[in-house]
């Protein structure tokens, strides 16, 4: 820009702040006023701005005329505001070169992918108005035209924005250039990644220097969206919000939060950032690491909203709890879950939630489902739904460069098809969809098949298998007919090794009746010590009715769960005393119940935290196996008095045990008595013998999730990531758990059955006998490979009986492992370890515990952790409001088991 140029916007600025400064002497209304003073600061900014860059070319012109002059003591007007990219989205008295450059291409860029939303969108809506002899489903219409909506605003404020700062810097597109190739992904189609998940509390406090806010009395809301997806609304007021929310993110996701003047819904301003940005800042300040300490522990900020105005908010992040456990004699600490993924194929799916995809599978969208699963690899997306028939494999970028011209990638793997497509470069005058990846590809150049008309991004093209014209529903039947073989297989392959297992075994005995005692004891390798004992007087646990095979509608109305039908329980029924756990999912409370004044612990899910997660039919699953270990009254699961909901809240209401979890335990007495871990050890096996006894695998089994009663005996709690319909042969491939106790069969993302239950078991026991755990890694690759790679370590106080058990359930081959046979808990029970066991008597809760945890009163708190139990007992609101189909998915929730209320 040249001197004239600078010195023209200078004296336009200058008039305007005259004009302002004129009509701010002649306004009476108070929030006119605000509006005004809000736009002279601005203008005063601005012309501070200016008169910088003209300071900054007079002295480079100057410097010019004397090439060797000492220009050490300029001033940048960039040096020293900034020391990162999330400071230039706060706001600031003084603007920079470096931010109004990294605004105005932040804004660029979502100018961009809001013009794609709103193409797209408008292409889904008309294609999806003219099917022929179906009308459109009611709550698609709705969110289309709510989206369409949306993406208009926005491009109108953002407009605004561009045009704001273009003016400030003649050097900068003042316009949307054209895509010709549109073969990159667009921002909007940002897949679900996996990240290393961190937790992020945002409190909102205010907004201030708004344009646009017509009248004082005007209410406002706060939006907040985490990639597109609602994840928390504030409540209207005029003044202040100063709410507080809690979300699970990671560095890829980019939070959003817009500020509307009500009643109208207009969009007065908005801010947005990667997550990426924000830890950085974070690192930064911290050392290069996310502190996972007190949350509470940052300062408010006030951040610029475009195209003008300031929010008020404080945000802070931590990290889920990790410690680095290369060391042998790495402590235990609490680690969290991992994100559930989905395998096949090769593939590693994860849940989103979104409106604008095409589905890889059956070529449709949405339609009244926003389920969707999208591969982490080679981004392949496709529904929920039609995940099962998957056909192709993942092909990743690193493959395509690794691979030979010649090769294959991605035909012939699973299916004996080959028709390659016939790409060629189109010109598209309309919106098209990616086969591959989903997204919506912008008018303009595509690679579309002269043969099916499929098109895909070029990046995309190379991942695309040679199905061309393969019908969907014949690839549906090709790959049920595989899965069966397979499955059919894996059977033969269990009953084999079961066999070949029992067979050896026999041998052993015979070998050991016939005088030959002299055990193998060289090193660790204890094999002969899995003999079984002789088998002791067991009784079984009551049989109960096997759970109903079916999709998830049949999981809240299941044969005799019902069994109260004619009673009901309501939040009012309940006084709430204390919270004693929390997580993204909402709270767990101890509650009271006003008519007997028994205690109880209170699980309220968010309806819509489990919609966005993909978690409905897990919450119905939970409460089916706490209803069915109800029926029975089962000694060591925690039973169900009853479930309830509200417009936005699931409730579980639960006994209460108040002695704590193991893992609290553990970590205080770094280890556990011989005897303590036996006894442990006994009722744990009980109950997840029950579990498999009806088809259900627990896959969750950890210290934190065995809760430990006043009397010294415990409950096996959290049924959250359960499968049912898991007889024995049966397999799954969810990738889910928790990374120390997982199997290798899930680290590995391979099929599995229920013996990955026995591995967890295996692991608790070593864990509580040696405060360690046996196989180490800061995440799931490094303890899949020490897995593989390293022998366990037994302490010299370990007796071969406790060898042979863990070696045995720590067996690698699932086919081969301890309990992994049709007998299932019975082979366990058998072994010497637990020779002394009256089985009988324990499922009777008639063996007397070695250890009670201190309880100094039914409603003492203290053995949990003292972050829940300082907060206040309360249900913060919930203003995300469900359509009538999302609350579908929860009919039928509701029980009360018999002996409620007695």
């Amino acid at each position: 820009m040249d001197r004239a140029s600078l010195l023209s916007k200078i004296a336009v600025e200058q008039k305007v702040l005259v004009g302002a400064r004129q009509m701010y002497k002649q306004l009476a209304d108070t929030q006119l006023q605000k509006a005004c003073e809000a736009g002279m600061v601005e203008t005063e900014q601005r012309i501070a701005y200016l008169t910088q860059q003209l300071n900054d070319l007079d002295a480079n012109t100057a410097s010019l005329a004397q090439p060797f002059a000492d220009t050490s003591t300029e001033t940048s007007i960039d040096s020293g505001h900034e020391s990162d990219d999330f400071d230039l989205l706060k706001y600031s008295k003084t603007i920079t070169t470096r931010k109004i450059i990294y605004k105005h291409s932040e804004i660029m860029r979502k100018l961009a992918t809001e013009h794609k939303v709103m193409s797209g969108t408008e292409s889904l809506f008309e294609a999806t108005s003219s099917l022929k002899g179906s009308a459109m489903d009611p709550r698609l219409e709705q969110d289309l035209l709510a989206k369409m909506s949306e993406s208009n605003s926005k491009i109108t404020v953002l407009d605004k924005a561009r045009m704001r700062y273009s003016t400030l810097n003649s050097s900068l597109p003042t316009s949307l250039e054209k895509d010709e190739d549109s073969s990159t992904v667009a921002e909007v189609t940002t897949a679900p990644r996996m990240a290393s998940k961190a937790r992020l509390r945002v409190r909102v406090i205010c907004a201030a220097n708004l344009v646009g806010r017509t009248a004082i009395a005007n209410n406002l809301v706060v939006l907040v969206t985490v990639d597109g997806n609602l994840k928390f609304e504030s409540k209207s007021t005029s003044t202040h919000w100063n709410e507080t929310f809690d979300l699970q993110a990671d560095s890829t996701q980019e939070l959003e939060l817009c500020v509307y003047s009500e009643p109208e819904r207009r969009l007065l301003g908005l801010t947005w950032f990667k997550m990426g940005l924000l830890e950085e800042a974070v690192k930064a300040k911290a050392g290069d690491d996310i502190p996972s300490g007190n949350m509470d522990d940052v300062e408010d900020t006030w951040l610029d909203l475009e195209p003008a105005g300031q929010i008020l908010v404080r945000i802070s992040l931590a990290s889920n709890p990790t410690k680095s456990r290369t060391k042998r004699d790495a402590a235990l600490f609490r680690r969290e879950g991992v994100q559930k993924a989905f395998p096949r194929n090769g593939h590693t799916f994860y849940a989103f939630q979104s409106l604008l995809y095409q589905c890889a599978v059956c070529n449709e969208h949405a339609g009244a489902s926003r389920k969707w699963y999208r591969c982490q690899g080679c981004n392949y997306t496709c529904h929920a739904k039609c995940y099962p028939n998957i056909i192709t494999k993942c092909v990743t970028l690193l493959d395509i460069k690794k691979a030979k011209t010649s090769d294959d990638l991605n035909t012939g793997q699973l299916l004996p098809y080959r028709i390659p497509h016939r790409f060629q470069t189109k010109l598209v005058p309309f919106s098209s969809w990616c086969s591959h990846c989903g997204s919506m590809m912008s008018p303009g150049r595509v690679d579309k098949c002269v043969d099916c008309a499929k098109c895909v991004h070029a990046a995309c093209r190379p991942m695309m298998p040679s199905f061309c014209q393969l019908k969907p529903e014949v690839a549906v039947t090709l790959m049920n007919t595989l899965d069966e073989i397979e499955r059919k297989k894996y059977v033969k392959e269990l009953e084999e090794a079961d066999t070949a297992e029992n067979g050896r075994r026999k041998q052993e005995l015979e070998r050991l009746a016939g005088g030959d005692v002299g055990l193998v004891t060289s090193g660790v390798q204890m094999v002969s010590l899995l003999v079984p004992a002789p088998a002791p007087t067991s009784a079984p646990l009551p049989t109960v009715q096997t759970l109903v095979e079916g999709d998830s509608s049949n999981l809240f109305s299941g044969a005799g769960l019902n069994a109260s039908s004619d009673k009901r329980v309501s939040l009012e029924d309940f006084n709430l005393i204390s919270v004693i756990g929390r997580g993204a999912f909402g709270k767990v409370m101890l509650i009271e119940e006003k008519s007997t004044n028994r205690l109880y612990a209170m699980k309220a899910l968010k309806k819509d935290f489990l919609i966005d997660n993909d978690d409905v039919i897990s919450s119905k699953l939970e409460k089916k196996v706490l209803a069915k270990a109800s029926l029975v009254r089962h000694a060591f699961l925690v039973n169900l008095h009853s479930c309830f909901q509200t417009t936005s809240r699931l409730y579980y209401v639960m006994e209460y045990v108040n002695g704590g979890d193991l893992m609290g335990h553990i970590m205080q007495m770094k280890r556990f008595t011989a005897d303590m871990t036996r006894f442990f050890a006994s009722e744990i096996l009980l109950a997840i013998e029950f579990l498999h006894q009806n088809d259900i695998v627990y896959r969750d089994l950890k210290l934190e999730n065995i809760l430990v009663c006043s009397d010294g005996h415990i409950k096996l709690t959290d049924f959250g990531i359960c499968k049912d319909n898991m007889p024995y042969g049966q397999v799954t491939k969810t990738y889910c758990g928790t990374p120390d106790f997982m199997a290798p069969e899930i680290l590995g993302k391979r099929k599995y059955g229920r013996s990955i239950d026995w591995w967890s078991f295996g692991i608790m026991i070593y864990v509580m006998l040696t405060g360690k755990y046996p196989y180490h890694g800061d995440d799931e690759r490094h303890i899949l490979r020490s897995i593989f790679t390293e022998e366990i370590e037994y302490p010299p106080s370990f007796t071969n009986d406790t060898i042979g058990l863990i070696e045995g359930l720590l067996t690698r081959d699932p086919r081969k492992r301890l309990g992994g046979g049709r007998q299932d808990a019975e082979e366990i029970k058998r072994q010497k370890y637990f020779a002394k066991i009256d089985w009988q008597l324990l499922s009777e809760r008639g063996v007397e515990p070695p250890w009670k945890p201190t309880v100094a009163g039914a409603k003492d708190v203290s053995n949990f952790d003292a972050e829940f139990t300082e907060e206040k007992p309360v249900l913060t609101p919930v203003n995300t409001v469900l359509s009538p189909l999302e609350q579908a998915d929860f009919q039928g929730f509701d029980f009360v088991a018999d002996f409620a209320g007695m």
